[in-house]
């Protein structure tokens, strides 16, 4: 049965980072900005068009336009009629990459136990295990991929 992937819940957001980030920006800015953040987070990107952004907060176009002249910097072209903020692109991909690493290492684990290696055969093991060989996996497919790894021990 496959487990459906539900979306990370969370992003980080490194308050030093936002307090220098935004210090010249107006508290409304702020708002639509951190706003713009969770939606992009929800959604992987989000629209160029200005005025399905403005509807994404809350605003008409022309309340929307001057503030987004003071955002805009913070967003780059994805493609033609997508933009992301670059930095919330890589806080979330190094969050996934963190989590799958830590699944990895507890299925790696936990079957290293299960076979019973001794502790000579268990180090040999560890010694040739790469994480990145494992990382393209969907977490679902992590234990059955380390089962054929090991059968080969």
């Amino acid at each position: 049965m496959n487990q459906i992937k539900e979306k990370d819940p969370s992003f980080l957001l490194y308050s030093k980072d936002w307090l220098e980030g935004t210090a010249d920006l107006m508290p409304d800015e702020k708002g639509v900005y951190i706003d713009l953040l969770c939606h992009q987070h929800q959604k992987g990107s989000l629209p160029a068009d200005t005025a399905r952004l403005a509807r994404l907060v809350g605003l008409s176009e022309d309340k929307f336009l001057p503030i987004w002249d003071q955002l805009k910097t913070k967003f780059g072209k994805l493609n033609g009629s997508r933009v992301v903020n670059h930095k919330l692109s890589r806080v979330v991909a190094e969050r996934a990459a963190f989590s799958i690493s830590k699944k990895i290492a507890g299925e790696f684990a936990f079957l290293l136990r299960e076979n019973g290696y001794s502790e000579q055969r268990r180090y040999e093991i560890k010694k040739s295990f790469k994480m990145e060989d494992f990382m393209n996996f969907k977490p679902d497919e992590v234990r059955g991929e380390l089962k054929k790894w090991l059968s080969q021990w």
